[in-house]
């Protein structure tokens, strides 16, 4: 009798059985994510307060591309989920939205639950970021958390006492 493999995601490539580790190599290569090129571009370099419309324009365009068909779905999410280091608009829905664009540019065996209701909800997030940047819930204040002189969330201070 065999025992079923379980295994346990530690990483996007890395997985933990109980007795080894486990990596996947995804040979994808995103063939029409090309299209989103200059549109990934010009949301890098907008105005920070001028990002939230264009990252809402660019994300309905890799949506309208993958329910038009010239887009696959992996490709569509791969181009919403390299937006998540565009710094101005980190916040938690942001980061809701693009890590769910991260799951499902995953090969299908890897995304949890089913891909096309998954795909839906990310249509959803699209959506309710627009509606809440709109009414204001969602704000870009226009400075990083350098022009604030605010330590980063990967910086850190440190203090010697030992003195």
């Amino acid at each position: 009798m065999r025992t079923p493999l379980v295994l346990t995601r530690v990483t996007d490539n890395i997985y933990l059985s109980w007795f080894c580790i486990v990596t996947y190599t995804d040979h994808y290569k995103y063939p029409a994510s090309h299209m989103m090129v200059g549109d990934f571009e010009r949301l890098h370099t907008a105005d920070k307060t001028d990002k939230p419309t264009l990252f809402v324009d660019y994300c309905r365009k890799a949506i309208g591309a993958k329910e038009a068909g010239t887009m696959p779905l992996r490709d569509a999410a791969y181009s919403i989920a390299r937006t998540m280091f565009v710094r101005e608009l980190d916040e938690p829905l942001f980061d809701e939205l693009t890590g769910l664009a991260g799951e499902l540019e995953l090969p299908p065996q890897f995304v949890n639950g089913d891909r096309e209701e998954r795909w839906q909800k990310l249509i959803a997030l699209v959506d309710e970021y627009d509606a809440r940047f709109k009414d204001g819930t969602v704000r870009v204040d226009g400075e990083s958390d350098e022009d604030r002189g605010e330590l980063g969330p990967t910086s850190a201070t440190f203090t010697d006492d030992r003195r």
